[in-house]
């Protein structure tokens, strides 16, 4: 008879966050919140079977669609299915969507030619050119050159 593992304790943060998300129209924070426990922990299966629930039972909130697309790639089941909900949460709700796809798509094997949407779709960072407002650099802290 297969061993099944049970772990040693209860994680309440994930669960009071699993159950914070069935509350109709959480915020993003605790959504986030929740994935980012649920990646921790490593369970992609149980974050992809939550998110997709969540995103058939509302679906006007594309940040479930995107959740659940990123947990099923994370799986490795059907990755077309996965990129096509991370498009079509990224086409309704640009942001933190793409974010999620992002990461999916950085992760693709080149092979598959996703990886030039990847960079064309990363979050545009600041210039680093020059000195940044509020830095004075290394002699305001006091260290040597």
């Amino acid at each position: 008879m297969p061993e099944t593992r049970r772990p040693i304790s209860h994680n309440l943060d994930l669960e009071g966050l699993r159950q914070a998300v069935q509350w109709p129209n959480p915020s993003a924070r605790t959504v986030l919140a929740l994935a980012g426990q649920l990646l921790a922990a490593r369970q992609h299966d149980q974050g992809r079977a939550l998110f997709t629930e969540r995103a058939e039972q509302v679906p006007g909130q594309p940040l479930y669609a995107a959740l659940a697309g990123f947990f099923q790639a994370l799986t490795g089941n059907d990755l077309d299915h996965a990129l096509g909900m991370l498009d079509r949460a990224v086409e309704r709700a640009p942001g933190v969507t793409s974010y999620f796809r992002g990461l999916v798509l950085a992760q693709l094997p080149a092979q598959l030619g996703r990886a030039a949407t990847a960079v064309a779709h990363r979050p545009h960072r600041r210039s680093r050119r020059g000195p940044r407002p509020g830095r004075r650099g290394h002699r305001a802290s006091g260290l040597p050159r």
